[in-house]
């Protein structure tokens, strides 16, 4: 006799659909309702409703679509339907999609692909606007079409990377605190690979960037020329990240650590502040949370 767990022991994408798969192996030809999948299954059919956007999108995701029974929904019907919702269904509507991609935004195809209830249209209409709407949702505008810089990219990715505490996985890149998606990275660098790649280079010139001036003699110049690493307020992206790594990606003062506490946020202070005459050099700069940061009492927060 064998003996199997009454439920799934990983709820992963493919997980969940080896288990659609496996149950419609053990039906009868022909529709597969939610009643009968739910007699049968270690997974709840409102778990995977809200993992797919809807039955529909379950069966058609594990290659099943041709055994879906209901009525299929199209962009003119959910309009229809749409009509007689109220503000506050939308609302609801909306923030049940943003959950199935598992995002704090939502794009208009995303809710074409995931929404049950309403369309494009008739969003517009009621809220007068794509951000409108998200806004009631509580939900941000979608950063898609933005034009992201360099500098946008590889900040982004060293805040998730201090999230984690490593290089962050291609399927973190989709979760807060980032705010580009890791198809982003993939269209901006080619690759995720390529796209971590680039962040490691730029961080590696940072640090040699630093290191060549540190050896550098003080000579009086003529000509005006870009002021020293450790002479400007600001901390490039490298020497901040060789900092972070260095304390362990945790604040030195209270130990809190954006790992163990999604609320703390990190920042690379100045021991000796910069305003009077701290060097921005890795020997006087520290891993701080904000609190800690803001309380220090020394003069200006350093960010």
């Amino acid at each position: 006799m064998r003996f199997e767990m009454d439920r799934l022991v990983s709820y992963d994408d493919a997980s969940l659909l080896d288990e659609v798969q496996r149950i419609a192996s053990l039906l009868p030809e022909g529709p597969i309702t939610t009643e009968a999948f739910a007699a049968h299954a270690r997974v709840s059919v409102d778990t995977l409703r809200r993992r797919f956007g809807g039955w529909e999108q379950t069966l058609d995701r594990a290659g099943l679509a041709g055994r879906y029974g209901g009525q299929r929904v199209s962009p003119k019907m959910r309009d229809q339907r749409a009509r007689a919702a109220t503000a506050d269904d939308m609302i609801t509507e909306l923030k049940r999609v943003a959950e199935v991609v598992g995002r704090r935004t939502i794009t208009r195809k995303e809710l074409l692909k995931h929404g049950d209830l309403i369309g494009e249209k008739a969003i517009l209409n009621r809220f007068g606007s794509w951000k409108a709407a998200l806004e009631a949702a509580g939900l941000e505008l979608s950063a898609m079409g933005r034009r992201w810089s360099d500098d946008d990219y590889f900040e982004n990715l060293l805040e998730v990377w201090t999230l984690h505490g490593r290089a962050p996985t291609y399927a973190e890149m989709n979760r807060p605190p980032s705010r580009i998606s890791n198809g982003g990275y993939a269209s901006k660098f080619g690759t995720w690979g390529r796209a971590k790649q680039a962040f490691v280079q730029r961080v590696n010139s940072d640090i040699e960037q630093g290191a060549r001036e540190a050896v550098l003699p003080l000579v009086p110049n003529p000509v005006p020329s870009k002021p020293r690493q450790e002479d400007q307020r600001n901390i490039p992206i490298g020497l901040r990240y060789q900092v972070l790594r260095r304390d362990r990606f945790r604040c030195l003062t209270c130990g809190r650590s954006p790992a163990t506490d999604l609320d703390c946020v990190l920042h690379v202070d100045h021991v000796e502040p910069f305003s009077v005459g701290g060097k921005t050099r890795l020997d006087n700069l520290r891993s701080l949370c904000g609190p800690c940061n803001i309380g220090k009492g020394t003069g200006p927060a350093d960010l």
